[in-house]
């Protein structure tokens, strides 16, 4: 499991339980928290078949099914008061993390500063944001304003950004290295 990729989470709604950071979160929750959790009382208190988080922990799944995070989370809010931070949290971290790697301040890639190292980290936040919460899903008008809306821009910069990483991945290869090294704290 990525070292920091467990702190990042995102907005989450019924349709994006299947998320691989929340499932690296929670798993990484109950890893922590296991002389406090018996695993297999929690399967039966959430209707999960037996066995199935002791496995996903072993192996550092890097998801679970929608069912199962659905019935878990339930369980672990009200069994040991655990919640999921916020979405500002989430971008924070996410901001973060890609500041280091690429040598910015999370202040920089906040603000509307255009300087190309800057706008690249930003570029590299935006892609790594839609990954997560889109997978495989195609990109489309809908998707780009999603993300648009969570890191307020409008949806034709969020195309451009993503268009700009594919671009440089091809092109730039200090970029690139960035970008990959990104990737694994997300474990993506």
């Amino acid at each position: 499991m990525a070292s920091l990729g467990i702190w990042l989470t995102l907005e989450i709604t019924m349709a994006q339980y299947n998320n691989r950071i929340y499932t690296a979160y929670i798993l990484k929750f109950l890893q922590t928290n296991a002389e406090l959790i018996h695993i297999s009382n929690l399967e039966q208190k959430a209707g999960i078949r037996e066995g199935t988080l002791k496995r996903a922990i072993a192996r550092e799944s890097k998801s679970l099914k929608p069912e199962t995070l659905r019935n878990l989370l339930p369980v672990l809010t009200k069994s040991f008061n655990f919640q999921l931070p916020t979405f500002e949290t989430a971008i924070e971290t996410l901001y973060g993390v890609v500041g280091r790697i690429c040598g910015v301040t999370v202040n920089g890639l906040k603000s509307r500063v255009r300087d190309r190292q800057v706008v690249e980290a930003r570029y590299i936040a935006i892609d790594i944001y839609a990954k997560i919460t889109f997978k495989d899903t195609p990109l489309g008008d809908k998707e780009y304003t999603y993300i648009a809306d969570r890191f307020n821009y409008d949806r034709n910069t969020i195309r451009h950004a993503l268009n700009t990483v594919t671009n440089l991945l091809e092109t730039n290869l200090p970029f690139k290295t960035k970008y990959n090294l990104c990737l694994e704290q997300f474990n993506i």
